[in-house]
């Protein structure tokens, strides 16, 4: 019997995970349907997929969820797939940046212990990263889901947000990239995107993109050797949030509001209770 070409087993490992979905949240979705998607399914990306599958470096769990070799869970960190009322939608950031995963570790040499998949808040949510020892920012991964996205984000990057960091704040993808570069230092960037690795060795001040033919592998830059434990998720930001240090003096004042109430509440009761005794004791 033939094998199915990749993107047929891809298909129904998707299928099988909407359904799965559907069977573990029939209260909440009507059907197990598939919504068709618009986007890339590179056949280079689901080899280092299948790839990654086979040797362990990313494991499947019940529903088209998924973990890689750091922070796995029980029940699957990310998922292929988003539940919704009428069925599952593709996620398709997800597979290049697998793959990309993948391909550091086993084609490019980096240990499993230095990268990182999808990292949280603290760590500035970068898609993906490779640590030095320090626990500074080697590599930062960016993934798109297209390719045409990628040429657009640099080139805003270096019209507007080359001499200064630009901060948090927005929503736009350049600007957020080049806060993330600026507040990392990191010395290369990788684009990620379906079918497209583009790796560049960044200067800063001003931020400058000097195009690579790929990115270096863990031997050419001192990355190679092997760790005796996994590195820690790195901290690049303070773990309260923007709003914390705002809000701190607010419900400092409202305690010290409701502990004076509480105190004044105290002392009318004592004045009450004192005022029944002397009653009490001028009736006898």
């Amino acid at each position: 019997m033939e094998t199915p070409a990749l993107s047929e087993q891809f298909k129904m490992l998707l299928e099988r995970g909407a359904q799965e979905l559907f069977e573990d949240n029939h209260h909440r979705m009507a059907c197990a349907d598939l919504f068709t998607s618009r986007h890339t399914i590179a056949d280079d990306d689901l080899r280092r997929f299948f790839l990654g599958l086979q040797h362990g470096t990313v494991t499947l769990v019940r529903g088209a969820r998924f973990n890689t070799l750091d922070r796995p869970v029980a029940v699957g960190r990310w998922g292929l797939l988003s539940r919704e009322k009428g069925g599952c939608r593709y996620n398709a950031e997800y597979l290049p940046q697998i793959a990309a995963y993948v391909e550091a570790i086993q084609e490019l040499g980096y240990p499993s212990e230095r990268v990182f998949f999808e990292l949280p808040h603290v760590a500035l949510k970068l898609d993906l990263a490779v640590v030095g020892d320090d626990g500074a920012i080697v590599v930062l991964g960016e993934a798109k889901r297209a390719v045409l996205m990628l040429d657009a984000v640099l080139e805003e990057i270096q019209d507007r947000y080359s001499t200064v960091d630009p901060g948090e704040e927005g929503r736009n993808e350049a600007r957020q990239l080049a806060w993330r570069l600026w507040r990392t230092r990191a010395p290369y960037l990788w684009f990620i995107a379906p079918a497209a690795r583009r790796a560049y060795r960044v200067r800063y001040a001003p931020l400058a993109f000097e195009p690579l033919p790929a990115l270096p592998r863990a031997t050419d830059i001192g990355l190679a050797h092997a760790l005796a434990r996994r590195l820690p998720v790195p901290i690049l930001r303070g773990r309260q949030s923007p709003n914390h240090a705002v809000q701190q003096p607010r419900l400092a004042m409202l305690a010290s509001a409701a502990d004076r109430e509480r105190s004044a509440a105290e002392a009318v009761s004592s004045l009450e209770q004192l005022n029944r005794q002397s009653l009490e004791g001028g009736r006898q």
